[in-house]
């Protein structure tokens, strides 16, 4: 306050601004601006108030800029006048739309595939992330496979997982695309879906070796060509199979051991690892 003494007359003068004033359902956010009041919020009359009235437990969840505790109706699943109190409605009974009206006994409803049932409100409603739920039923909550780390979800939320293909396998919980499934390396093979570890991809047997990723089949792994021999398990690559020395030969597919390869005959040259007359 400034004092102003003129012929010892004092004025006194009000030099700070005072906050503005806010109608109702606005509160004094800053000195020169009013902010709606947020959900489950009211305020009556026009004054200087900085915050809102909060709406009594169960209500207003559908309120934004409320103007009197009136506004705070009660929310879907609870039941009582406007203004509260609200109690949710007790087992068995139901309300899905917020108001005044009672919760009444219904039959439970019937949520499709990837839906799930909210209780208090008898209504169906997406499955989180991550989660399924199979059939038409009345579960309230959607399942997390206990297999779910070995499976993928086709749509998040709306589909049963579905396991890894053969061939691959997934260590990852709740993986959520068929991209997590990984493939067994070259040089193994796996027949088993919805497999969870490398250890599921076998290796080709000594004396065959495979260069595709992801096989499913033993077939895939092929036979070392006659005239040579691998001792390696789970080889990836056809250098694995190794030529008979010189003076030895081998008629033998996917051989496997050196001793396969056995000497030329007496009477018969050597030419380029061949035996021949």
């Amino acid at each position: 306050m400034h004092v102003y003494c003129v012929l010892f007359l004092c004025i006194y003068a009000a030099a700070a601004e005072s906050a503005i004033s806010c109608g109702a359902g606005r509160y004094v956010a800053t000195p020169s601006s009013c902010a709606l009041c947020p959900v489950r919020h009211w305020k009556n009359g026009t004054n200087q108030k900085t915050v809102c009235d909060p709406c009594p437990l169960g209500s207003g969840q559908t309120l934004s800029g409320g103007i009197s505790l009136a506004a705070c109706v009660c929310d879907p699943g609870f039941s009582g006048a406007n203004g509260g109190p609200c109690v949710q409605c007790e087992e068995g009974k139901y309300k899905s739309v917020a108001g005044s009206s009672s919760c009444i006994a219904a039959k439970a409803i019937q949520c499709p595939p990837g839906r799930h049932r909210v209780p208090l409100v008898n209504v169906c409603t997406q499955c989180p992330a991550n989660t399924w739920k199979n059939g038409t039923n009345n579960a309230t909550f959607c399942d997390r496979d206990d297999f779910v780390h070995q499976r993928h979800l086709l749509t998040t939320g709306t589909s049963l997982c579905v396991e890894c293909y053969a061939g691959t396998y997934s260590e990852t919980f709740a993986a959520i695309s068929i991209a997590t499934c990984v493939d067994c390396l070259p040089g193994t093979y796996s027949g088993t879906s919805g497999a969870v570890s490398i250890s599921s991809c076998l290796e080709c047997m000594p004396g065959t070796y495979s260069g595709t990723s992801g096989a499913a089949l033993i077939s895939t792994c092929v036979d070392c060509l006659p005239g040579t021999y691998s001792g390696t398990s789970g080889a990836g690559l056809i250098s694995s199979c190794l030529e008979c020395m010189l003076g030895k030969y081998s008629g033998t597919s996917g051989a496997a051991l050196i001793s396969t390869c056995v000497d030329c005959l007496p009477g018969v040259l050597v030419v380029s690892a061949r035996c021949t007359l």
